[in-house]
């Protein structure tokens, strides 16, 4: 399962490694009939690791990844994911379809509480989904996306961004009291804004006209320039600093990290190409899979004989 295996080749060595003398087409018949048993066990995982942060400040990252079978003809799918922080733990996921309705990103499809601190891309800022997180309370810290969430002054006039940024030097630190309209009024929050170095904001313009490129659309000027720096929306109390903040916000990173050992250590894009009732079963195994490891990985640091 986690090598990515063709089913008769796995056939094949399970029988050389004297485990079990099954047939490609049997093995398959087992797999389609295991998807609700794995995604059972992944769930109970979950529920096992919920008392370990009972006693923590809770904060966690979301994010989703699109999964998809090597090849113009591959399948695909999209994993919607929840850590906690420190333990890295998942807490929360979900499978769906890569395409269709209500299989985007959204932040009313995670379990968050309030006076949780959570972390998340630009994927899951605009007006809709910051008013859904004030009206919980949940201490949003996001990618600040001005094509998707307009920033407005106290009177609804358009807020000058790129003006304020520009006065930015390397490195330098800012915030500023900014609001975004929303269907109850004006939602007020705080834009942190750090600007990046030279090198980092000409790899941050490249990757946009690449991505561009394979769109076949133009980037935005404004687009091209706010890459030149690294802009974080919250409503949490002043009393975090920008500062803090954006620390903060640089702990998002380790849930890239985690989907890259999943799509690495335990195949996770080693997918079905022709068998779509299969896919989604194969899936809860390798998550299951993903979520053992993690499990052995904690364990393994109470037995361990070097402490």
């Amino acid at each position: 399962m986690g090598a990515g295996y063709a089913l008769r080749e796995t056939a094949v060595r399970a029988k050389a490694a004297g485990w079990a003398e099954v047939s490609d087409v049997a093995l398959l018949k087992r797999l389609r009939g295991c998807g609700e048993w794995w995604k059972q066990l992944c769930v109970e995982l979950l529920c096992e690791q919920q008392g370990l942060f009972a006693h923590t400040p809770s904060m966690r990252i979301i994010d989703a990844s699109v999964i998809r079978e090597p090849g113009p003809t591959g399948s695909q799918w999209r994993l919607h994911y929840s850590m906690q922080l420190p333990s890295l733990e998942c807490d929360y996921f979900e499978l769906t379809p890569a395409r269709g309705a209500g299989t985007g990103e959204r932040l009313d499809r995670y379990p968050l509480k309030a006076d949780e601190i959570v972390l998340a891309d630009r994927a899951y800022i605009h007006p809709r989904a910051l008013q859904w997180a004030a009206a919980r309370k949940v201490g949003l810290v996001v990618r600040y996306n001005s094509g998707s969430t307009p920033l407005l002054d106290s009177r609804k006039r358009s807020w000058p961004l790129l003006p304020r940024v520009r006065k930015l030097a390397a490195a330098q630190v800012r915030q500023w009291r900014a609001h975004t309209p929303t269907s109850d009024g004006l939602l007020a929050g705080r834009l942190c804004a750090v600007a990046k170095s030279a090198e980092a904001a000409e790899r941050a313009r490249r990757r946009l006209r690449q991505q561009a490129s394979r769109q076949q659309t133009q980037p935005r000027p404004q687009s091209l320039e706010l890459a030149g720096y690294v802009l974080v929306w919250t409503k949490l109390a002043e009393t975090t600093s920008a500062a803090e903040v954006l620390t903060l916000y640089r702990q998002r990173w380790q849930i890239e990290l985690a989907f890259k050992r999943m799509k690495s250590l335990a195949a996770l894009g080693h997918l079905p190409k022709h068998d779509p009732e299969s896919l989604r079963d194969r899936l809860y195994g390798k998550l299951l899979m993903a979520l053992l490891a993690n499990k052995l990985g904690r364990c393994g640091r109470d037995i361990s004989p070097w402490g």
